[in-house]
């Protein structure tokens, strides 16, 4: 994931809390923050839930399918959030990325 790419994802999530959203608009979100549907054993309760392929340790995303209608705004408002979520920790591992190249190369910057 690059800067770029993670600043595009805020646009869209900005984007989406202007906006009524439907599943599939937030699911397009979450894919590309690297999340993916649990599907067979690993299902969660009623609703498909999306797991981070880049950090296990976060938390699934619940996001209703309820077909071509909208998603209510407490629902929309608190999955975009854990997905801004999602960005903060992508953030924060391309500073450290940056950080451990500056060290290797003897503190100076390429």
């Amino acid at each position: 994931m690059t800067r770029d790419q993670l600043r595009k994802i805020e646009r869209d999530i900005a984007a989406a809390r202007r906006r009524s959203n439907t599943h599939r608009d937030l699911k397009a979100i979450a894919t590309k923050l690297r999340r993916v549907r649990l599907k067979g054993a690993a299902v969660r309760g009623k609703e498909p839930a999306f797991v981070s392929t880049v950090f296990p340790k976060a938390h699934p995303i619940s996001i209703p399918d309820h077909g071509s209608r909208n998603l209510s705004p407490w629902v929309q408002r608190n999955v975009l959030n854990d997905l801004e979520g999602d960005v903060l920790r992508f953030e924060e591992k391309l500073r450290k990325e940056e950080q451990d190249d500056v060290q290797e190369n003897g503190g100076y910057e390429n």
